[in-house]
């Protein structure tokens, strides 16, 4: 102990106690790229993650958005035929489609058909 000679019993004390340990606790220059470089990754992963799923996302909206589309379609047509359903009762409808869709006539009426033939274009 000749080098602790002139020092007090509480300094020689103090500096034989942290002989054997490490001064520094906290991580060394690769504990903290190696923690960065986890931090990064875990990053990296949950924004693909995240980017994968919005693209879901939009392609379950433009679906959304088509089924809605052929939804008011449909309905449309149901509103069509329930009219065309109510009218078929009425028999101005009834003898409107007999003359047009079968070119019924009543008795007396004489019909005539006039058909519009265009000239032919030379080319």
């Amino acid at each position: 102990m000749p080098r602790y000679k002139n020092a007090s019993p509480a300094a020689r004390k103090k500096s034989a106690g942290t002989k054997g340990k490490k001064q520094n606790k906290r991580p060394g220059r690769l504990g903290r790229t190696v923690l960065f470089l986890c931090f990064t990754v875990l990053f990296a992963l949950l924004l693909m993650q995240w980017i994968e799923q919005e693209k879901i996302l939009r392609r379950q909206e433009a679906r959304l958005a088509e089924l809605e589309e052929q939804y008011l379609g449909i309905v449309s047509q149901i509103d069509d035929i329930n009219r065309e359903i109510e009218l078929a009762d009425s028999p101005s409808y009834i003898e409107h489609y007999l003359r047009e869709k079968l070119g019924m006539i009543k008795r007396g009426e004489i019909m005539y058909k006039v058909e519009i033939n265009e000239p032919e274009q030379d080319g």
